[in-house]
């Protein structure tokens, strides 16, 4: 039913309709939206084009030793938490500094993730006041 509900959509997208989605799967509105739209107390706060939500990535690193609160404070990376070897963020930008720091420790672990939506609406919820 889901997958004939999609099919009904892009088809009237295709023909030019306007559609507006509500979901928090980032993988469905990538795939059905062109643009999306970050509500809050019902005002937009955000809009972005779907395509530049791939820019987000929500990343774990696990290290051998421990982890020091100040390691990834660098431009591009928001909500960090450190806890003893590991940290977790949402990065967005230019993944090669990141990646470099990530590099230089001795890992147990890492993952580089698509955050969903919900996540990167608390990012924007967050820095408009929320």
């Amino acid at each position: 039913m889901q997958a004939r509900f999609f099919e009904l959509i892009e088809q009237e997208n295709n023909k030019g309709a306007t559609v507006f989605f509500s979901s928090h799967i980032l993988r469905e509105v990538q795939r059905l939206c062109h643009r999306v739209a970050f509500i809050k107390e019902g005002t937009i706060i955000r809009l972005e084009k779907v395509n530049t939500l791939q820019d987000y990535k929500r990343i774990k690193v696990e290290a051998k030793n421990a982890v020091s609160d100040e390691y990834f404070r660098i431009d591009g990376v928001k909500d960090l938490q450190v806890e003893n070897n590991t940290a977790t963020f949402i990065f967005q930008g230019d993944v090669n500094p990141v990646m470099r720091k990530i590099a230089d420790l001795d890992l147990a672990n890492v993952s580089v993730v698509e955050p969903d939506l919900e996540e990167i609406f608390l990012h924007y919820y967050a820095k408009e006041g929320g």
